[in-house]
């Protein structure tokens, strides 16, 4: 069978399955979370096509053996490994008042962006204790684990808890081209930014900042040029945060395709 290196053929039902399974594995049985989505509210029945993967580039390709709400079992037809697309796509987002965050990850996700940072920065209106932010990875892992269902894609990026900007350029890796989405005269237009520069690097990442509805700060901005972050403009017009999100890590993953 051929396969995509990033995507599962779109076919048939889709389960996660984060757990070591035996290279030569004839079946696999499902944890009873995804045994009871499949078989009580998808309705799977025996015989059906199904695809599991592990978030981590392993994929499994099937049938539904036996359709048991608690155990569904599946019984592997194929199986592959690939590798991750490189540089990682990592996505540095201030959060969004609402519930725009959750829509913010589900497309991140469907573009392939292999790292979400949430971010608070000075203009950012949204407060959360430990507890609150816990909750929040959680339910963004969630949203992410249907969206690679959803999309075919095969891996399920990494969510961090969220941390001030200041915090979070001060542990940034080396190796990292960074990008900030900017409204400021010299930012340069994203879309027409050179491969063969950025490639030139040899970057492990390609990371980018989004800030909140009122934007960065001028402080924030000088501070993002002292860590070596460039402004970038994100087409013509002003964009809403979600917007500009998802057309800074499109235009980045297309950066990132022309690289390879």
């Amino acid at each position: 069978m051929e396969i995509d290196a990033t995507v599962f053929p779109m076919s048939g039902l889709c389960a996660y399955h984060p757990f070591p399974v035996p290279s030569r594995a004839q079946e696999i049985t499902l944890s009873p979370s995804e045994s009871a989505h499949l078989a009580r509210s998808l309705r799977a029945q025996a015989g059906e096509s199904v695809r599991a993967f592990d978030g981590n580039g392993r994929s499994w390709f099937g049938s539904v053996a036996r359709a048991d709400a608690g155990a569904l079992v599946m019984r592997v037809e194929s199986a592959r490994q690939v590798e991750p697309p490189r540089p990682v796509l990592a996505l540095a987002q201030v959060l969004p008042k609402g519930g725009l965050m959750d829509d913010i990850v589900r497309a991140a996700v469907e573009i392939g962006a292999g790292e979400i940072h949430p971010l608070f920065s000075g203009r950012c209106e949204v407060k959360l204790d430990a507890a609150r932010a816990e909750a929040r990875v959680g339910r963004w892992q969630g949203i992410a684990i249907e969206a690679c269902k959803q999309s075919g894609n095969a891996f399920l990026p990494s969510i961090a808890t969220p941390v001030a900007l200041k915090t979070f350029l001060g542990a940034l890796p080396p190796a990292a081209f960074l990008f900030a989405g900017s409204l400021e005269a010299d930012a340069v237009e994203l879309a027409r930014l050179p491969a063969g520069e950025v490639a030139s690097g040899n970057p492990g990442r390609l990371v980018l900042f989004i800030g909140p509805e009122g934007d960065f700060s001028p402080e924030e901005y000088s501070l993002l040029r002292r860590h070596g972050v460039r402004g970038v403009r994100l087409g013509n017009h002003v964009l809403r945060v979600p917007t500009a999100a998802l057309y800074g890590l499109a235009a980045l993953d297309q950066l990132r395709q022309r690289m390879g």
